[in-house]
């Protein structure tokens, strides 16, 4: 706590003698950035040490802490296990008839694996013979309690062995020790590489799969009502489409609930204080508002279905895949980062504190 106010104090600074500001607007600012929980990342991301920013403006912004100790009350401690491990929720979509990447395996180090197909996980050799002989040409490792896309792996089968995207080449030996000797994730799922629709390819002019970020409310009356989207653009190389507070330099574009048209790119700027707008994609030149999401009114659709039998879980965020054939519920997240980046969480915030 006492480190992030430092962080605070000196990104104030630092702003602050560049805007030339007075010293106290400049202590006033790093109070109340404290007072309202920012880290230093996210105040720095959205330029909020400017003492130049407006309260008005400043209003518009939602820390961090703030956004989960609201998501919180909606969403049972409990409860959240549901949506935040990987695996359960994976089982949830079958038990449920939920579109999503097909499950192809389940791996605890504590535990024998499991697989719907069958297959006997008990040991080193029957996971080796697994990996080598049972898993399709292209597939995906997760942690199972992972975040952020971090520790995501895309195989692919190249001459009888393996190659993850992005990095280099494995073994069945490899990728089964990845998954045993990572002191952080104990449990990984194994599922299908899933492929957006060909329009999001050309978009990004990328394979990576970008998913649409939908903020979902169950009321007290049982109605479901999508409080916010955008699609999270994969703007270089990146293998994973997260935002991670503006460290990939992936984009967001704002989603028209109705239409499913989107919007300009909101993406962090090259300086790393602020962010900039992209009317275009960098790479493939196609203009953001140009674009509506296929199979948009379908994904509405299945949102409005599922969220309910994630009760009592209320204020969830979906990332849903649309595909060629469909929308897919890829993960959920009962603890979702604020969408500051489109100014819209005065109202998300509102929707919610009015159900408790």
């Amino acid at each position: 706590m006492m480190l992030e106010a430092a962080r605070l104090g000196r990104g104030a600074v630092r702003t602050g003698v560049a805007r030339r500001a007075s010293p106290s607007a400049v202590l006033r600012r790093a109070a109340t950035l404290r007072r309202h929980g920012f880290s230093a990342t996210e105040a720095r991301l959205f330029g909020l040490f400017d003492p130049a920013l407006g309260d008005d403006e400043l209003a518009r912004f939602t820390s961090r802490r703030e956004g989960y100790a609201l998501q919180d009350r909606l969403n049972p401690e409990s409860f959240r296990a549901l949506a935040e491990d990987k695996a359960l929720f994976a089982r949830f979509c079958g038990w449920h008839d939920v579109p999503t990447a097909e499950l192809l395996a389940l791996h605890n180090r504590d535990a024998p694996g499991w697989s719907p197909r069958g297959h006997d996980l008990t040991g080193p050799a029957e996971w080796i013979a697994f990996i080598r002989e049972r898993l399709p040409s292209e597939f995906v490792l997760k942690p199972a309690w992972g975040h952020l896309g971090e520790g995501v792996r895309v195989v692919v089968r190249e001459r009888g062995a393996f190659q993850e995207v992005g990095g280099g080449r494995l073994d069945a030996e490899d990728l089964l020790a990845i998954m045993d000797g990572d002191a952080r994730w104990p449990a990984w799922i194994v599922q299908e590489r899933v492929r957006n629709h060909p329009d999001l390819r050309r978009l990004s002019a990328s394979e990576a799969v970008q998913t649409v970020r939908a903020i979902t409310l169950v009321r007290r009356d049982g109605r479901v009502e999508v409080l916010w989207a955008d699609l999270r653009v994969v703007m270089g190389d990146a293998q994973v489409d997260n935002w991670r507070d503006g460290s990939t330099g992936n984009g967001l574009a704002p989603v028209d609930l109705g239409s499913g048209r989107i919007g300009p790119v909101v993406a962090p700027a090259p300086s790393g204080e602020g962010t900039v707008v992209h009317e275009a994609h960098p790479r493939s030149g196609v203009r953001f508002d140009d674009v509506a999401l296929p199979g948009w009114t379908d994904a509405v659709r299945l949102l409005t279905r599922v969220a309910p039998e994630l009760a009592p879980l209320r204020a969830v965020g979906w990332d849903v895949v649309l595909t060629e054939g469909g929308p897919l519920i890829l993960e959920v997240q009962a603890r979702w980062g604020p969408h500051n980046q489109s100014r819209a969480m005065p109202g998300i915030m509102a929707a919610m504190a009015a159900e408790l």
